[in-house]
């Protein structure tokens, strides 16, 4: 589902703004633009991200000042930058070659060079972040429940369009049974045989009881009107419904399936084609929904 929701907060270097976006996706996707300083917390923002928001592509974007912690004094620990120069000099010497080894490239290694930062700073700017992260996260999963809202309005229309066409079929079916009647009626009425009314009768019957055993859809019709049942009550409960929604109309379109290989009838065709047609726009609104 596609969704915005933004926050910020004040630092003593300035704003810090959040935006979240998501797009419609099947599963949850996380992507995140995050501050140097803040890269060390992108798993803790997608967590948060995530217990919010299941199913989706998910972007969330930080803006903050380049201090966004107070960086304190800068501490140079000396014995190790001397085992850095002994091991790389080792190195040197190990492998036959005469690198030049630079302030540069010791001053680059790990631990040498760290900040005083005090943690109490870190902890509280990620506290305050946070409660912005999750801020931003309410408005938009607020506007991804107002899209939900209008999907399920265009959803229940389909289920409507759906009973009709499956209304038609139970009355078309009837009808079909009594036309192939009428028409083995006259058929046998027309043919010259040797056999006797009687007989000529007998066939008729069996002809019209076998039509209708193979065209019979009310078991198909009966499982499809449950179907529509529960997929109300799964819309009605709430919660995550995409995956639900998505089952059932998989299962409407077996039963539709079957019903069209039954009846070899136009009308009952194009009421089945109906309703596949709107069985397939469901499945695809339901790849949107939570």
């Amino acid at each position: 589902m596609t969704g915005f929701g933004s926050a910020e907060f004040e630092i003593p270097a300035g704003a810090v703004h959040i935006e979240i976006k998501s797009t419609n996706h099947r599963y949850f996707e996380f992507s995140s633009r995050l501050p140097h300083a803040l890269l060390f917390h992108e798993e803790d923002i997608r967590r948060i991200t995530q217990k919010a928001v299941t199913r989706g592509k998910v972007h969330v974007t930080i803006a903050a000042p380049d201090q966004l912690v107070r960086r304190g004094r800068l501490m140079v620990d000396e014995e190790l930058a001397k085992e850095y120069h002994k091991v790389f000099t080792r190195l040197n010497h190990a492998l036959g070659l005469e690198e030049k080894i630079t302030l540069r490239d010791i001053a680059r290694m790990p631990d040498v060079i760290t900040s005083t930062a005090k943690s109490q700073d870190r902890h509280r700017a990620w506290n305050d972040l946070a409660l912005a992260l999750k801020k931003s996260i309410e408005r938009l999963n607020a506007s991804r429940e107002a899209e939900g809202r209008r999907l399920a309005k265009d959803l229940i229309a389909r289920l409507r369009m759906i009973e009709l066409a499956v209304k038609r079929i139970k009355q078309r079916s009837g009808e079909a049974t009594e036309l192939f009647r009428q028409r083995a009626q006259k058929k046998w009425s027309v043919e010259k045989s040797v056999e006797g009314t009687r007989d000529r009768q007998d066939r008729l019957q069996q002809d019209v009881a076998s039509y209708a055993k193979n065209t019979d859809v009310t078991e198909e019709l009966v499982r499809l009107a449950s179907h529509i049942t529960a997929f109300r009550q799964t819309l009605k409960d709430g919660g995550e419904v995409g995956r639900k929604i998505d089952f059932i109309a998989q299962e409407m379109v077996r039963e539709a399936n079957t019903t069209g290989s039954k009846c070899n009838d136009s009308s009952i065709a194009a009421a089945v084609i109906e309703i596949k047609t709107e069985l397939e726009k469901i499945r695809e609104q339901s790849q949107n929904l939570e």
